[in-house]
């Protein structure tokens, strides 16, 4: 299912994630795929996504904790492949959840805008210095456990992603 706000758009999709990122990348010589995970300070708050990616990719994981920029509002890149064309699968850290019991919700949607921006900021960084089509892979993130309300993340997408890139969101039953 296709989500149009003001000709801009992005996807919605019951795929498996992990298994159209690397059909992506290893099918184009040309595209390198960002994964964003929306996380909490100290590794807190995960969802069932960020365990699986931490099961496929060990070393997101291993890199929380080696990360001093774990702050509400900041980001973490971990490369987590490059193929033989430099395609490249990137997964990146988004700190932007409260401490569980803390606040009503644990999604903080200043720091998740603040992740998105930063995202958008490094991905248009790696296009103009890559020559690379750059395409965003999340799963349907901060709505669960998060507390989070998904009319609100979907604008945050249109807005701040999906106007320079092409976007692809997860169902929570496929990640």
């Amino acid at each position: 299912m296709r989500i149009k706000h003001n000709e801009k758009h992005f996807f919605i999709t019951k795929k498996d994630i992990f298994f159209v990122v690397e059909q992506t990348v290893n099918s184009s010589n040309d595209t390198t795929v960002i994964i964003p995970n929306a996380i909490g300070l100290n590794n807190t708050g995960n969802s069932k996504f960020s365990n699986i990616l931490y099961r496929k990719f060990p070393a997101v994981k291993d890199n929380i904790d080696l990360s001093n920029k774990q702050k509400l509002g900041n980001t973490q890149y971990i490369n987590l492949q490059t193929n033989e064309y430099k395609n490249q699968i990137i997964c990146v850290n988004m700190f932007c959840k409260h401490q569980t019991g803390k606040y009503d919700r644990v999604l903080d949607y200043g720091a998740l805008s603040s992740c998105m921006l930063q995202v958008r900021s490094q991905a248009r960084n790696l296009m103009s210095t890559t020559d690379k089509k750059v395409q965003i892979h999340a799963p349907k993130f901060g709505t669960g456990f998060a507390g989070g309300d998904w009319r609100t993340i979907s604008n945050l997408i249109n807005d701040i992603w999906a106007r320079d890139f092409t976007c692809f969101i997860y169902e929570p039953a496929n990640v």
